[in-house]
């Protein structure tokens, strides 16, 4: 309130900036277009990418992918990091329950350094098994996605280099959970492990997948044999 002569006078109120549409619009067109090409990589693979099949499953005009991400190494490079946005709460919430489960096991040695390394093995073959059985709609999508950016033998160099990227940081969480073993080959066990979980992941989205196997079996089998040290 401001005074004028000692009567009260209402200050303006500012008025909100107006929502810039353009903006939105541009990106709910990406976000289509790219929702669009992740979709035809899980349902078709890498090889049936096009700027034109793009476009008509996205429902857009064909130039609109290349107005929006100019060439199709830019568009291949957006749709791999929109995927791995969506891994990035997965792969988090994973490390935080391992993080969770070593302080329990820690706890649970009963004064004595280190763990309750029985403690460990079962509580990751548990998060493991969770793992392979939470919301497996969405994750079959992921799975599919992210089979076809890691196995194809030609990628765009920058492509490649952030596929490299996430390779390695799953090589990292696997060995976090891999350390506490204390096998003396924990980089080792870290990549075996990692190896293990994705075959039996990929093998449920695979033309040849298997069946009847017990999962949690195998990964206890595997995880006993990093007890044994080097």
């Amino acid at each position: 309130m401001a005074t004028t002569n000692g009567t009260l006078r209402k200050e303006p109120v500012a008025k909100p900036a107006p929502a810039n549409k353009k903006a939105e619009k541009r990106e709910a067109a990406k976000a289509k277009i790219l929702d669009a090409t992740l979709n035809l990589i899980a349902d078709q693979g890498l090889a049936s990418l096009s700027h034109r099949t793009i476009a008509k499953a996205a429902g857009v005009q064909l130039a609109m992918t290349t107005y929006y991400f100019q060439t199709f190494d830019n568009l291949l490079l957006a749709a791999f990091r929109s995927f791995r946005e969506g891994m990035t709460p997965v792969l988090g919430d994973l490390e935080q329950k391992q993080q969770a489960l070593l302080s329990r096991c820690e706890s649970a040695a009963d004064g004595k350094s280190g763990i309750d390394i029985e403690q460990y093995l079962q509580g990751v073959c548990s998060l493991i098994e969770e793992f392979f059985n939470d919301a497996q709609d969405a994750r079959s999508r992921q799975l599919k996605i992210e089979s076809q950016f890691l196995f194809q033998q030609f990628l765009p160099e920058p492509v490649y280099d952030e596929v490299l990227e996430y390779t390695l940081s799953l090589q990292a969480l696997s060995l976090r959970f891999c350390m506490p073993f204390d096998s003396g080959q924990a980089d080792v066990d870290g990549r075996l492990l990692l190896a293990v979980v994705q075959h039996l992941e990929f093998s449920r989205v695979s033309s040849l997948g298997f069946t009847g196997l017990d999962n949690r079996k195998m990964i206890e089998r595997l995880l006993r044999g990093f007890l044994t040290p080097a």
